[in-house]
């Protein structure tokens, strides 16, 4: 395949993880690389892929700042999941990557499966908001896997579909939170040079597919209904699951 194809062929993927992130507020990475990888190496996609994350997020945050739950972002998420980036980091750094990506899509699998098939018996009625506790004990446990394999957001969204934040606070507030992770990133890939002027021009080619997504991602979100809203967010949920396993 030829090197303009195969580029083709990842900016399409770019525009379906791009638009599903916009739509409902995170998968961008998660499908990003998962597809992705298939045609370059992951190593490669990072840098490019954070920084689309970070552009995109950073308009998502700006546009909807006014549906942003900044209480439960900087008193609930970010504190946990911070320390647990450094827990994991720390105590688990020589902990199996394969293992652990395994158990995780196991159990978000498990759990999306469940919470799918108890929303759509219900006729669509909220689950329970999870206590004080365990959202913190949530938060904490995605932060120490994202820490370990940076694909802590499936628990995170897990616990975050469970707070009862209507569908624009919770696609605002989880916008906040991979803006501030990923701008994090940005800056440890600047640092460690695996970000410059060399793949810049990567990361200026998929601008157009940025705006295109953002655009579709509007429409989408803004013809979603709360419950058909919540069906595809667990829908996805299930879908990253399953992808861990691969």
């Amino acid at each position: 395949m030829a090197a303009d194809a195969v580029f083709a062929l990842f900016a399409l993927f770019v525009a379906i993880a791009l638009t599903t992130d916009a739509t409902i507020g995170f998968g961008s990475m998660l499908i990003a690389v998962t597809l992705g990888a298939h045609l370059y190496p992951v190593a490669t996609l990072l840098p490019v892929l954070v920084c689309q994350s970070v552009m995109l997020t950073m308009y998502m945050v700006v546009s909807n700042r006014h549906l942003v739950a900044w209480r439960v972002l900087l008193t609930r998420v970010l504190p946990g999941m911070f320390a647990g980036m450094a827990l994991g980091y720390v105590v688990f750094s020589n902990a199996d990557d394969e293992a652990l990506r395994l158990f995780l899509g196991i159990f978000v699998t498990g759990v999306a499966s469940v919470d799918l098939f108890r929303f759509i018996r219900q006729s669509g009625e909220p689950q329970a908001p999870m206590t004080t506790s365990r959202f913190s004990a949530t938060t904490l446990a995605a932060g120490i896997v994202h820490g370990i394999t940076a694909t802590g957001g499936p628990i995170l969204v897990y616990g975050m579909g469970r707070f009862g934040l209507s569908k624009g606070e919770f696609r605002s507030t989880l916008a906040a939170v991979w803006l501030t992770l990923n701008s994090t990133w940005v800056l440890v890939f600047l640092s460690n040079g695996r970000l410059g002027s060399f793949n810049a021009p990567f990361v200026a080619a998929l601008v157009p597919v940025l705006v295109g997504s953002i655009l579709a991602g509007n429409y989408l979100h803004g013809r979603l209904d709360e419950r058909a809203f919540r069906i595809v967010m667990l829908v996805m949920l299930l879908l990253a699951g399953l992808a861990l396993m691969i």
